[in-house]
C-alpha cells in the first residue's frame, strides 16, 4: 500500500463498529474516540493516528456511508441508508423485487450461449438450481465463480 492510501481493512472495521453500535442509545451515538483502537499501531499514535482515522471517516462520509456530527474533539458517526445496506446487505432488497431470481435468470441465459456441449451446460444449470434449492450460499457462490470464469474465457471448452 502506498503512503497516503486508505486501508480497506480499517474502512471495514469502522463500518462494522458503527453497525454494531446501532443497538445502543440513539441519543449517544458512537464517536471517533471510541474507535481509535481500530487504527493499527504501525500508523503511529496521537495526532497521527487521529488524522489517519479522520481520513477514513471522511471517505466514508463523502461516499455517503456515514454522517458525522460534532462530539467535542471527536465526531459522532451514524449510518446512512447506504451504510445500513452495507452492514446489513439484505436490506438492499427491502421494498424491491428480489435480486437473486434475476441473477439466476441471467446466469442461466449466459450458460445457454456458452459453446460447451449441451450435457455440460445442463450439468452447470443443475448444480446452480440444486444449490439454490438446498439453500447453500457457499455452493451458489462457487458455481457463480465457475460459470463466470467460463464466460470470461468465451465459453470455449
Amino acid at each position: 500500500m502506498a503512503q497516503g492510501d486508505l486501508d480497506f481493512g480499517l474502512l471495514l472495521k469502522i463500518m462494522k463498529a458503527v453497525g454494531e453500535s446501532r443497538g445502543g442509545n440513539p441519543l449517544f451515538p458512537i464517536h471517533t474516540g471510541e474507535i481509535m483502537g481500530l487504527v493499527s499501531p504501525e500508523v503511529g499514535s496521537g495526532i497521527t493516528a487521529v488524522n489517519y482515522l479522520q481520513r477514513h471517516v471522511d471517505y466514508l462520509q463523502e461516499d455517503r456511508y456515514l454522517t458525522t456530527g460534532p462530539a467535542g474533539i471527536h465526531r459522532t458517526l451514524r449510518l446512512t441508508v447506504k451504510g445500513q445496506n452495507f452492514v446489513q446487505p439484505e436490506l438492499a432488497e427491502f421494498g424491491r423485487q428480489p435480486m437473486l431470481p434475476q441473477v439466476f435468470k441471467s446466469l442461466e441465459d449466459q450458460i445457454q450461449i456458452l459453446t460447451y456441449p449441451q450435457q455440460e451446460k445442463d450439468g452447470m444449470l443443475y448444480r446452480l438450481r440444486e444449490a439454490a434449492a438446498t439453500h447453500a450460499p457457499d455452493l451458489i457462490a462457487k458455481i457463480m465463480i465457475e460459470i463466470g470464469a467460463k464466460l470470461l474465457t468465451g465459453g470455449h471448452g
